[in-house]
C-alpha cells in the first residue's frame, strides 16, 4: 500500500488508541476511591441522632478565598492528613466547609473537626469536577501548626498578595461605581458572577449573553500585551514574555480557575512560547493542545462541565466558522468592528445552541441582536473598569470620576439586556434529546467539512 494511502489508516488508528486511553483514564477517574469518602456518610444520614455518624479531624490549608453564599461561607480545604485515633493518615484531598463568617482566610493553616459527608447528583459530580471530593457542615474549626511542603508555601505566599491586591481593587471598584453595575463591571474583569443580583443573571441567560460575565480570550489577550508592553521597557523580549507567561497563570488562580480561563491561559501560554521559540503561533494548535491537557488532568470535565463544552464548541466556531461567515458579509459596513462582532457572535453562536438547548431547554431569540448592540461597548467598560479601580485604591476620589466614564455604558449594556429579555418573544422553550444535538453537531461538520474542501475561491464568492 503506498504511503499516502497508509496516512489516514495510522491516523484511525493512532485516534482509536487515543480513545480507549481516554476512555481507560475517565472510567479510573471516575471510579477512585478517596480517604474522605471512607469517613463520610450520605447527605440524607447527617442527621445528628444518627449514631452511624463518624466524627473525625482533618488538617490542611485553605486552598482558595472564601466564598459568601445562602448558606454561609465557603471554605475549600486542601486536605493533608486525617487524625485516625492517635495516628494520622496522609492524604491529598480537598474538602468543602460551610462555616461561619471570618473563620480563615486563604493560606491559612486549620483542624476542621466534623462528620463528612458525600452530596448526591449533579452538585456531586460538580464538586467533583473541581476535584472536591466530600463537604462539611458548620464543623469546629482551629488554626493548626501543619508543615506544608515548599511548593505549596511558594504557592501561598505568591498569591496571598494576589487576592489581597485583587480584593482591594474590588472594594475600591463598589466604592467608585454605584449600583449593580458595579458588580457588572467586575464581572467583565474577573468573571465574578455572585455579586450580581439572581434577577440579572437570569437576564443574561434569557437573552444569550452569559459570555460577557466569564474570563476569556480577550482578558487574557489585554494581560500580556499590557505586561509585555511595561517589561520590554526593562528586560528583554524573552523575559517580557515570560513575565506575562507568569501574570496570566497568577490571573488564572485568583479568578478561580474555571475552565473557560484554563483554556484561554493555557492557549494564551501556547501563543507566547511560540512567540518565545520564535515560530508562528496557530490557533488550532493552541486550542486542540488546551482541551488534551485539561481533559487529560481531569476527565471529568468533558462529561460533567458544561463551562468546558461551551468554551471550547465556541471557540472552534470563532476559528472554523467565522472567516467562512465574514467572506460573505462584506456588504456589511466595518465601522465599529460591526461586520467582525456580527461575524464571530454567529459563529459562535452556532456552535453552542445546540448544547444550550440541551441543558437549559430554551432558544434565545434575541441572543444576535443583543450581542451585536453590546459587544462593541465591553473592551470600554474593561478598560474604563480597569482604571476606575486602580485609580480608587489610591485616591477614591479620582476612582469615582473615572467611575462614572464606567457606569455609563455599563448602565446602557445593563438597560439593552434588560428590554430584551422583557420581551414575550425573548426565548422560546425547546430541549432536544441527546440523539437530536448528536444529528445537530453532525449537520454542522459536515456542511464545515464541504465548506473547506471547495476551493478557496469558491468560499470567498
Amino acid at each position: 500500500i503506498p504511503w499516502k494511502h497508509r496516512v489516514p489508516i495510522v491516523l484511525a488508528g493512532l485516534g482509536l488508541i487515543a480513545l480507549a486511553a481516554g476512555a481507560a483514564r475517565f472510567d479510573t477517574v471516575y471510579r477512585a476511591e478517596h480517604l474522605l469518602g471512607q469517613f463520610s456518610v450520605a447527605d440524607s444520614e447527617l442527621n445528628p441522632s444518627n449514631k452511624n455518624r463518624i466524627v473525625i479531624s482533618v488538617y490542611g490549608y485553605v486552598d482558595e478565598p472564601p466564598q459568601t453564599s445562602a448558606r454561609g461561607t465557603v471554605l475549600t480545604l486542601h486536605v493533608i492528613s486525617i487524625r485516625s485515633g492517635n495516628g494520622f493518615i496522609p492524604t491529598d484531598e480537598r474538602l468543602q466547609v460551610t462555616t461561619m463568617a471570618g473563620s480563615a482566610v486563604y493560606g491559612d493553616t486549620i483542624a476542621v473537626t466534623g462528620t463528612p459527608s458525600v452530596p448526591d447528583g449533579s452538585y456531586g459530580m460538580y464538586l467533583a469536577v473541581r476535584g472536591i471530593t466530600a463537604q462539611m457542615n458548620k464543623p469546629e474549626i482551629k488554626p493548626a501548626q501543619i508543615r506544608l511542603s515548599l511548593l505549596q508555601r511558594i504557592t501561598i505566599n505568591v498569591l496571598r498578595p494576589a487576592f489581597r491586591l485583587k480584593e482591594l481593587f474590588e472594594t475600591a471598584l463598589a466604592h467608585s461605581i454605584p449600583g449593580v453595575e458595579a458588580a457588572f463591571v467586575d464581572g467583565t474583569l474577573f468573571g465574578t458572577r455572585s455579586a450580581l443580583p439572581e434577577s440579572v443573571n437570569n437576564e443574561f441567560r434569557r437573552t444569550g449573553v452569559s459570555h460577557i460575565v466569564a474570563v476569556s480570550g480577550y482578558n487574557m489577550t489585554i494581560i500580556a500585551a499590557a505586561v509585555v508592553a511595561l517589561l520590554i521597557l526593562i528586560v528583554p523580549r524573552r523575559g517580557a514574555l515570560l513575565g506575562a507567561i507568569l501574570c496570566m497563570v497568577i490571573f488564572t488562580y485568583i479568578t478561580g480557575a474555571s475552565a473557560s480561563v484554563v483554556r484561554a491561559a493555557i492557549m494564551g501560554i501556547v501563543v507566547l512560547s511560540a512567540q518565545f521559540l520564535g515560530r508562528l503561533p496557530r490557533s488550532s494548535t493552541a486550542v486542540a493542545l488546551a482541551a488534551a491537557i485539561m481533559v487529560a488532568y481531569n476527565p471529568l470535565i468533558i462529561r460533567y462541565d458544561i463551562g468546558f463544552q461551551l468554551s471550547f464548541l465556541s471557540t472552534l466556531g470563532i476559528l472554523y466558522i467565522h472567516p467562512l461567515l465574514e467572506t460573505h458579509l462584506r456588504w456589511l459596513p466595518a465601522w465599529y468592528s460591526l461586520r467582525e462582532t456580527i461575524s464571530m457572535t454567529f459563529a459562535a453562536q452556532i456552535m453552542v445552541v445546540p448544547l444550550l438547548m440541551f441543558y437549559f431547554g430554551s432558544l434565545s431569540l434575541v441572543s444576535l441582536p443583543v450581542n451585536i448592540i453590546i459587544l462593541p461597548l465591553i473592551p470600554i467598560i474593561m478598560f474604563f473598569g480597569f482604571m476606575t479601580g486602580v485609580a480608587g485604591i489610591f485616591w477614591l476620589s479620582a476612582g469615582r470620576l473615572i467611575g462614572l466614564l464606567t457606569w455609563l455604558p455599563a448602565k446602557f449594556v445593563l438597560t439593552v439586556v434588560h428590554i430584551g429579555a422583557s420581551l414575550n418573544s425573548a426565548a422560546v422553550a425547546v430541549q432536544p434529546a441527546w440523539y437530536g444535538v448528536v444529528v445537530l453537531y453532525s449537520v454542522i461538520i459536515a456542511v464545515l467539512m464541504f465548506m473547506y474542501r471547495r476551493p478557496r475561491a469558491e468560499i470567498i464568492l
